[in-house]
């Protein structure tokens, strides 16, 4: 980065990596892996393709990419054939006692606050935008709370045929001295009726959603 990209440092890069797992976390969901990719400077004949076929036991093969893989407008793009589905259904099963998600809904809970765009394409389907990139700061206040985990059992909200409060406290931006903004909070609260949803506090690391408060 430092050679490459010089200006990153002037300009405040803060690099998400900080454990030293990076990439190879991606074979703890797969053996056979593609990654491909094209630097922004780069043209399109010159994207390259790196292939694992059994995971570190073997050599991985780079090659130049073919023309029907190609990324549009420069990045990266990596592709991970599942072992089996058992990663996919615990992903799946909700949080906690919660009632079955959605794969748009999984990509929403697990990482409410990213500052990239999510888009899910499922089954030869349509894309689907699952969130926009850092629309946590300006979404909806009920839809900003969906996303949250609750505290109560998915069973009780479609008893009672609610999954929202009646009462819904407006959200306040925290900020920094700098202006930049950590979070949207307000004080919740105990409702009457035991149907009515509540959404925890959460914590959220690099996008990435961590247990309730």
């Amino acid at each position: 980065m430092h050679t490459e990209l010089p200006g990153l440092d002037s300009k405040g890069f803060n690099a998400v990596g900080r454990y030293g797992i990076g990439f190879f976390s991606v074979f703890m969901w797969g053996d056979k892996v593609q990654i491909v990719t094209q630097r922004y400077d780069a043209a399109k004949t010159d994207t390259l393709v790196l292939e694992f076929t059994n995971g570190l036991a073997e050599r991985p093969l780079m090659r130049k990419a073919v023309a029907a893989e190609y990324i549009q407008d420069a990045g990266t793009r990596v592709r991970v054939w599942l072992k089996d589905e058992s990663p996919l259904s615990g992903l799946l099963c909700g949080i906690r006692d919660d009632a079955p998600l959605s794969f748009v809904q999984t990509c929403v809970r697990t990482a409410p606050c990213l500052d990239v765009s999510v888009i899910v394409i499922e089954n030869e389907q349509p894309p689907v935008t699952a969130l926009s990139a850092n629309d946590w700061k300006t979404v909806d206040e009920d839809i900003f709370c969906k996303r949250l985990p609750s505290n109560t059992p998915w069973w009780i909200r479609k008893s009672a045929g609610s999954a929202n409060a009646s009462f819904r406290p407006s959200l306040t931006p925290i900020t920094g001295d700098d202006g930049r903004m950590f979070g949207r909070a307000a004080i919740w609260p105990v409702p009457e009726n035991a149907s009515e949803e509540v959404p925890q506090g959460a914590v959220v690391i690099g996008g990435f959603l961590r247990p309730m408060l």
